[in-house]
């Protein structure tokens, strides 16, 4: 059991640094009352966080040439196949052996934080094909 306990400590301190970067989930959970007021500021910023991601994918697929090129196809394969992982995850926080505040907090930073890094990696794919 301790070792859940420190393991959790070190999984909140990972996601502390992920929360603060975003402003907008910083001042809707200063004034958040209730689990579902601060599950929904979670959800608005993944929210955000996913329109990040998509305006990183369509750049990722401009730079390999679209889905009419090899590289397009298989990247299209990848992000098929990163989707069905992002929705697989964090759901353990969703589990019985934790409470709500695992549910509203902890859940959409994990979520967040899988999706952030995703987008940065599409980011990162597009800006390292395009030539300046």
């Amino acid at each position: 059991m301790r070792k859940a306990h420190i393991l959790l400590a070190c999984a909140s301190l990972s996601f502390a640094g992920s929360a603060q970067a975003d402003e907008g989930y910083d001042l809707c959970m200063k004034t958040a009352q209730t689990s579902l007021d601060m599950s929904d500021c979670g959800t608005k910023w993944n929210k955000r966080a996913e329109e990040r991601l998509l305006i990183g994918w369509r750049a990722a697929m401009a730079a390999v040439g679209g889905k009419d090129s090899d590289a397009g196809n298989s990247l299209l394969d990848e992000q098929r196949a990163w989707i069905k992982f992002k929705d697989l995850s964090c759901g353990f926080y969703y589990a019985d052996d934790f409470g709500s505040m695992h549910r509203s907090i902890f859940a959409p930073q994990c979520r967040n934080n899988i999706i952030e890094i995703r987008a940065k990696q599409l980011s990162e794919i597009a800006s390292g094909l395009i030539e300046p």
